[in-house]
């Protein structure tokens, strides 16, 4: 499926080529196997396509980093989910900046939101955590 949706977008892919990998974004992407291989793999002139912008790393500083690395090893990263824009040119590098930065300050607000609940519940008398267990 996702070898037709990048077929769609225009890129010919050769199923030799292709790296898939299933991990949380919230993973840096220098600690991901598969980026590893990727990385092994990847040569000048070739052009890396993500489905998502938050599949290339944790935060808005961790995708730059990714970006500005591959860029300066002279591969293109496009981003399907942004219409294929390539990251590494003036437009794609403002996006990316932009998108990136959004959704930090989201799952930061989710991260807050979260712990703020947990204080409130607290003081309410809930626990939210495994019940004791008396034999």
């Amino acid at each position: 499926m996702l070898l037709t949706y990048i077929e769609a977008a225009g890129f010919a892919v050769k199923s030799q080529r292709l790296l898939e990998e299933h991990i949380s974004g919230s993973v840096a992407a220098s600690e991901r196997p598969g980026f590893t291989r990727l990385l092994d793999r990847i040569e000048n002139g070739d052009v890396l396509i993500v489905t998502k912008l938050d599949r290339l790393g944790r935060n808005a500083m961790d995708v730059r980093k990714t970006v500005e690395q591959l860029a300066a090893s002279g591969i293109r990263v496009h981003c399907l989910s942004l219409g294929g824009v390539d990251l590494t040119s003036p437009a794609g590098k403002i996006t990316m900046q932009v998108i990136s930065a959004v959704a930090e300050f989201e799952k930061d607000l989710l991260i807050e939101r979260t712990h703020s609940g947990y204080c409130a519940s607290q003081g309410f008398g809930k626990t939210l955590r495994a019940p004791f267990v008396t034999q």
